[in-house]
């Protein structure tokens, strides 16, 4: 079996690592097939792909996407995209603006607070993200002694609820699957954990989800178990990772150990094929 992380992240969104440290890593860890799905934006992954087959590891498109679904945060996987879509990029560019206008609101209300946060100091060093937001300003946080650690700036200050949280915005869940398939690629509902009932699961699958995240860091085996029955019941393709951001002794122990196998990826090209989106210049 070919070890097969579909779910990493790098400093192009919330992690901690470029996409030649994600990919040194993922060496280390015995993968062989990975994917880099940074948070609402492609230029991680498209930077990934620049060293497709260095290291003997293949690297397919991805993007995780917010979205709303009846007033509930969801994250929505997209995978074989294709990166030069004009809806896309138009799409994408407008949820960044989204996110910088949520940041900013966070940030006011951290200083309303009389958290003495440095603004000039995350936007220095978060410029290079394309999907900044509540993680960045939780290291920050840390970093200039203002909190003990990560989670305490979300139990404190950031989590949902929380003095300084600002409700975010994402476009409708029907938009981001259409989107995803309009550019090429396959939509996926993300770590459902304890977040899905069945129906809100056949509500995605009404709405034209190809599959779902079974394996993933934050499932027990039992939720796997379910998750997997529940897309052979329904005819969904599955895919799973560690869901990498590489702040935690945690994250270097899941990479390698949450990953599905490489017949999850023939699977998806596979269907991709049989609806003639799939290119193997795609990845």
């Amino acid at each position: 079996m070919i070890k097969t992380d579909l779910h990493i992240h790098t400093g192009y969104s919330d992690g901690k690592y470029s996409p030649e440290e994600v990919l040194k890593t993922a060496k280390s860890k015995g993968l062989g097939i990975i994917s880099v799905t940074d948070h609402d934006n492609f230029e991680g992954s498209a930077k990934t792909l620049e060293f497709n087959g260095r290291q003997d590891i293949r690297i397919i498109p991805g993007i995780e996407i917010s979205a709303d679904f009846n007033g509930k945060e969801i994250h929505i996987l997209g995978y074989y995209l294709n990166f030069t879509d004009k809806s896309l990029i138009q799409h994408l560019d407008f949820i960044k603006n989204l996110r910088v206008r949520r940041f900013e609101k966070t940030i006011n209300k951290l200083l309303d607070l009389g958290v003495k946060i440095n603004p000039d100091n995350l936007i220095k060093k978060y410029s290079g993200s394309h999907s900044i937001g509540r993680p960045h300003i939780a290291n920050e946080l840390v970093e200039q002694g203002l909190v003990k650690n990560f989670n305490t700036a979300f139990h404190r200050y950031l989590g949902d609820n929380k003095p300084a949280h600002v409700k975010k915005e994402n476009l409708d869940y029907n938009v981001i699957i259409e989107l995803i398939h309009k550019a090429g690629g396959l939509a996926f509902v993300a770590h459902p954990s304890n977040y899905f009932r069945e129906s809100s699961l056949l509500k995605l699958k009404n709405s034209g989800i190809d599959g779902i995240e079974t394996v993933h860091p934050s499932h027990t085996s039992n939720q796997t178990q379910k998750f997997t029955k529940f897309a052979e019941e329904h005819n969904l393709l599955t895919c799973g990772g560690s869901d990498f951001h590489g702040f935690y002794d945690e994250d270097f122990a899941n990479m390698g150990k949450y990953c599905v196998g490489e017949d999850t990826v023939l699977r998806m090209e596979e269907k991709l094929l049989t609806h003639g989106k799939y290119s193997k210049r795609q990845s």
